[in-house]
């Protein structure tokens, strides 16, 4: 009876008598010296197991390799070289494919060997590995040890779809072995149904922004679906009562108010908890929908649901305008493409506004979780298809996305960084799989942005003489770019002349006095003394345009750009020169 892989392993092991077991796969071939180089390590008795570097391998193990694989000696000759090359190398690891794995026989035998509820193969290795590793143990690659593998033999010799099983495999190891870093939000109270409730209930938190509010509401007003409400819950900010009563008559609409800001993901679990809605529908209050958005979502939900024994979700496509001024300066498709689980764990393909869900399901997930202050939706969307939902694609924008310099991505702070890293550690994927790599890529990319820009943004000011100017100059740049990672770069005819505000100032800070010089000489100046990614000019006595600021933040390279609204100071354009001082370039 072939009863898979876990389980032939575990009844050779079984038989094994000595301190270490190496499982090895049959479409293998191993060069001299190999089982020398795996055992090696395991002079530390910290060590619980170890693997080679192979030419087909998931994860960290696999190397490029250059000989023709029905060569034996060419394979050896490789490998002699390699061991030659690498002598003594290691790498710590969280995973080893068992293909080819040496590991302590007592450990394997006190977590009780392979998981055979893996049956015929794939990821039993990925399970053991993380058992082997929770009481502390090692696990290493031997870099000096190569082995060949030509890989799936056994899955294609007998006409097997390895992927398929593989995928299952992958859920079986998730719900075994991958758990968040942190604990999932309670389940929110259930729904208890009643006459005369709407189908579809729409979520919109709010904050400080009512006439963004009133065009939000009036866009659902619009929609050629009747059946539904609007739960709006004012996250501590201004009174929005005039707003919403003068919907009123065209929208049935509760309003929740907040007494203390908690941030958009509380707030929208308010709104899941007061909403009456079968389904929910979501919308910022700076977003708007297109007539027959929720008619459209409606009914693709409803055929949806009619093929489907699982629970269902649909979205749209949405459109993302960026504004500049109040004018819209550019217009592109968003989330254009069919749902792709394996996608969303990685970068979020969903707009925020054009999911439609079940509300029971959002319920028993815990609703938005409210440690997060940025990406809480992806977050969610990702729970939600961890519990089984299914998410449907309507191929067809349904409402638009708006960019402009009150978005909260630019309230909260510029780098999506760390969200991104929690989001990730709260919905973890098996170690080596393409899902894992693209992440790791991305948060490669990432670092080695940060690196090479220790900041998001930095600010230059031209000074000229107003210190009243300057503290208009700097309030601004603190408004906006609250939260965000970023530098202060001061060029200044005379710092003494300032020394009442300098000393007030903290953080990241660059003062420069450099007499009296034109505004474009200073900008020379700051390209060699800047270290942020987007540098932003701004002449003394102006104030921070938000919505330039986002679009050279949304840009992928580096820019320099003239960020300052308003009139500069008189000095300003008074100012002779260029003529430097002797103080020129002394940071003080």
């Amino acid at each position: 009876e072939n009863r898979g892989f876990a389980a032939g392993c575990n009844q050779g092991a079984s038989h094994a008598r000595n301190p270490i077991v190496v499982f090895l796969n049959s479409d293998t071939v191993v060069p001299p010296g190999w089982l020398d180089g795996l055992l090696e390590p395991f002079a530390d008795p910290d060590v619980v197991a170890t693997g080679p570097r192979s030419n087909f391998v998931s994860g960290v193990q696999l190397i490029d390799t250059a000989y023709e694989v029905s060569d034996a000696l060419a394979i050896d000759d490789f490998a002699w070289l390699w061991r030659l090359q690498h002598r003594g190398g290691r790498t710590e690891t969280s995973r080893l494919v068992g293909f080819c794995l040496a590991v302590r026989t007592a450990a394997f035998n006190r977590i009780g060997g392979f998981d055979e509820g893996f049956g015929l193969g794939g990821c039993e290795d990925d399970d053991l590995c993380f058992r082997l590793r929770a009481d502390g143990s090692r696990l290493l690659v031997c870099d000096d040890v190569f082995v060949h593998h030509d890989g799936h033999a056994s899955f294609d010799d007998n006409d097997l779809d390895w992927a398929e099983v593989e995928r299952d495999n992958h859920q079986r190891l998730w719900e075994r072995t991958l758990r968040p870093s942190l604990p999932a939000p309670d389940p929110l109270p259930a729904r208890e149904p009643r006459i005369g409730d709407p189908r579809v209930s729409v979520l919109i938190p709010t904050h400080n922004r009512p006439e963004m509010l009133r065009r939000a509401l009036a866009s659902v007003a619009e929609q050629t679906y009747a059946d539904l409400e609007v739960v709006v819950v004012n996250d501590g900010g201004l009174d929005v009562n005039a707003v919403v009563d003068d919907m009123r008559g065209r929208l049935r609409v509760e309003l929740v108010d907040l007494a203390v800001n908690g941030g958009r993901a509380a707030a929208n679990t308010t709104a899941v908890l007061a909403a009456r809605g079968e389904l929910l529908a979501f919308l910022d209050d700076d977003d708007i929908y297109f007539p027959h958005h929720v008619a459209t979502l409606v009914d693709a939900y409803d055929a949806a649901a009619a093929r489907s024994s699982d629970p269902v979700g649909v979205h749209s496509y949405c459109i993302r305008v960026t504004e500049q001024d109040g004018t819209v300066v550019d217009r592109a498709v968003f989330g254009d493409a069919p749902f792709d689980a394996e996608t969303l764990a990685v970068v979020n393909t969903l707009g925020g506004m054009t999911p439609l869900v079940p509300a029971d399901e959002v319920r028993a997930a815990g609703g938005f979780d409210s440690r997060m202050r940025l990406l809480d939706d992806w977050e969610l969307w990702l729970r939600l298809a961890r519990g089984g939902l299914r998410f449907h694609t309507v191929p067809v924008p349904t409402a638009e996305y708006r960019v402009h310099g009150h978005n909260q991505s630019v309230r909260e702070g510029i780098c999506l960084h760390d969200a991104l890293r929690h989001v990730y550690a709260q919905h973890p994927v098996p170690p080596g799989s393409s899902t894992a790599m693209a992440r790791r890529r991305l948060l490669e990319t990432n670092a080695a942005r940060e690196a090479a820009y220790p900041f998001d943004v930095s600010v230059v000011v031209a000074g000229a003489g107003d210190v009243s100017g300057l503290v208009r100059t700097l309030q601004s740049a603190a408004a906006v770019l609250a939260g965000g990672r970023w530098e202060l770069v001061l060029f200044l005819p005379d710092p003494v002349v300032y020394e009442a505000v300098l000393v007030q100032l903290g953080g990241d800070l660059q003062v420069y006095g450099v007499g009296d010089v034109t505004a474009p000489e200073v900008w020379r100046q700051a390209a060699d003394r800047t270290a942020g990614r987007h540098v932003l000019r701004v002449q003394e006595g102006q104030t921070l345009d938000p919505s330039v600021v986002l679009a050279a933040l949304a840009s992928n390279g580096p820019t320099m750009t003239d960020a300052g609204t308003g009139t500069p100071s008189a000095a300003a354009s008074a100012v002779p020169g260029p003529r430097l001082r002797q103080r020129d370039g002394v940071p003080l």
